[in-house]
């Protein structure tokens, strides 16, 4: 029997370890892959506040950049994807959109997902901040097996770096 593992993507390199895990530990033959990225609708903003905030041309503004982003998205994915297929996997993405740990919970129930493999973006030496709070969050949601990989520390810093580098 094939097992499904879905893997959560945030295009970050931390998240792509989990891909590296996967090819490691799951063989190709055995194994459904499904890649999930999720994307915040700014959209869905007005149902967090009690107010309406956005007008008439921010809504339009938000839905073409939503539109671009989710282009973007579906590269990513399609260029992981098509990695892991040149591997043998049979690989399927899907793109929710939402908050990420709710959506990646209802997304592996939906898929009768048999594992959920992730990283977790936490740096913390403390057991109760070892996962980041979506990792954490998803962990006590998730009905399926999750497997959070552990993440080696010079990845965390290059990729720490890289966000500053970005930030000045």
């Amino acid at each position: 029997m094939r097992q499904r593992i879905l893997v959560p993507l945030d295009g970050s390199k931390v998240a792509e370890e989990a891909i590296s895990f996967l090819q490691v530990f799951f063989a190709p033959q055995k194994s459904d892959v499904h890649l999930l990225t999720v994307l915040f609708d700014i959209n869905q903003l007005e149902s967090f506040v009690q107010f309406p905030v956005l007008n008439a041309e921010l809504q339009e503004a938000g839905k073409a950049a939503l539109q671009q982003q989710e282009q973007f998205t579906r590269a990513y994915l399609d260029m992981v994807a098509w990695g892991l297929e040149d591997a043998g996997y049979r690989v399927e993405t899907h793109i929710a959109f939402g908050h990420p740990e709710a959506s990646i919970v209802h997304i592996a129930l939906a898929l009768d997902a048999h594992l959920l493999l992730m990283t977790s973006h936490g740096q913390g030496k403390n057991v109760q901040w070892r996962y980041g709070s979506v990792a954490r969050r998803v962990l006590d949601a998730c009905a399926c097996p999750t497997l959070i990989v552990p993440v080696r520390d010079k990845l965390l810093k290059l990729e720490g770096s890289s966000h500053e580098e970005m930030a000045t």
